[in-house]
């Protein structure tokens, strides 16, 4: 009988340690990700709508958006500060491809309005310090 050194039997180890295993997430349906922005003050009337299959970037109370962008840009002298985040976790409803409902995971971003004041150029309250 042939005898195996000790770092072969650790090094057999390890590779039966490191095989690959089947990941649950594969027999998921994908996550639908969805961002809402919200007008100015509002908790109803929506500013934009966005859809993706990988999750959008964080958002936090206090962050400025710029509106000038959105499909449905109204006022591009204003920009939006970041006053709520709520997350929503739920089921998508039902599609051809995944007869059963599909997980998603929408942030809905609350806003109010902010002066856009271009560079260089002070808000009339303030004054530039020498």
């Amino acid at each position: 009988m042939k005898s195996r050194s000790f770092l072969a039997v650790v090094l057999g180890s390890l590779a039966r340690l490191r095989r690959p295993r089947p990941s649950p997430r594969k027999c998921l349906p994908p996550l639908r990700y969805f961002l809402d922005i919200y007008e100015p003050l509002s908790y109803r009337e929506c500013a934009a709508h966005f859809e993706a299959s990988t999750p959008f970037m964080n958002i936090a109370v206090g962050d400025i958006l710029n509106p000038g962008f959105f499909p449905t840009c109204v006022d591009s002298l204003t920009l939006l500060r970041v006053t709520k985040v709520e997350h929503i976790l739920w089921e998508h409803p039902v599609t051809p491809k995944f007869p059963d409902k599909e997980p998603a995971h929408t942030v809905m971003v609350y806003t109010e309005a902010t002066p856009f004041y271009p560079k260089g150029t002070f808000p009339p309250t303030t004054t530039p310090h020498p």
